[in-house]
């Protein structure tokens, strides 16, 4: 019999048989692993099941490649803010959506646990839609597709870094860009980690994830697209920043 002792996030579940549910967790120490939940749907244990709570799990199986089933305990909710303000609400929904459909299952975060972990953990509507762009840069760069920002790939200049390429995803310096400008993003301060942003930097930074994530990690899924929970979530929070000025 396996068994281990782990604690960690609610990113997704669904029913399974009558009143159970097959719980994903974003656990420390042994990443996206999914448990079955015996009484998942009472009133009481559902309630600790809502996304982004934090859980002490007990995972046990006849084998280790067995989906298995978990016990749960609550440690502590982190839902209540997000669910006082919808843009909140769907950034929590895309973080655990793209978590869940892009993390490889079962794969030790490291530091990315941590990160998320903070992100989550911070519901501070002023900043979460960069904080999440930067979570988003993050994740490339866990899944082995970071970009390179450091200097401008044609001169080397560390210093007026303008664009980005959308085929390498290289830094690129004025100089550096030429004729080839018109058919580079533009460099988001925010990506230079400049906070707080204007709407414009923010949507800039948000395509150039989405181009970037889409290419490199989308398709490997079956829809070969990014969730739909991630596109409300853009929608919101750009809405939020315009009319916020």
């Amino acid at each position: 019999m396996m068994t281990w002792r782990d604690q960690g996030l609610v990113i997704a579940l669904r029913p399974h048989s009558e009143n159970s549910a097959i719980v994903e967790v974003l656990t420390q120490a042994h990443g996206r692993h999914a448990g079955v939940v015996r009484g998942a749907t009472s009133s009481k244990r559902s309630a600790h099941l809502q996304l982004g709570n934090e859980i002490a799990v007990t995972w046990s199986a006849r084998l280790e490649d067995h989906l298995g089933s978990y016990t749960i305990e609550p440690i502590r909710a982190h839902v209540p803010p997000y669910l006082n303000d919808r843009m909140l609400n769907a950034g929590l929904a895309a973080l655990c959506a793209m978590a869940h459909q892009h993390l490889p299952e079962r794969l030790v975060l490291d530091a990315f646990y941590d990160r998320t972990y903070d992100l989550i953990t911070t519901p501070e509507p002023q900043s979460w839609p960069e904080r999440y762009v930067l979570w988003e840069l993050a994740l490339l760069e866990f899944l082995g597709f970071g970009l390179d920002l450091s200097s401008c790939a044609v001169t080397g200049r560390l210093d007026e870094l303008r664009y980005i390429s959308p085929r390498t995803g290289c830094a690129v310096s004025a100089q550096g860009a030429g004729a080839w400008a018109p058919k580079l993003f533009g460099f988001p301060d925010l990506l230079k980690g400049t906070l707080p942003t204007t709407a414009e930097d923010l949507k800039n930074a948000f395509d150039i994830m989405e181009h970037f994530l889409t290419r490199e990690v989308a398709h490997e899924t079956r829809s070969g697209q990014l969730p739909a929970a991630r596109a409300r979530f853009v929608t919101s929070a750009l809405s939020r920043k315009s009319l916020a000025g």
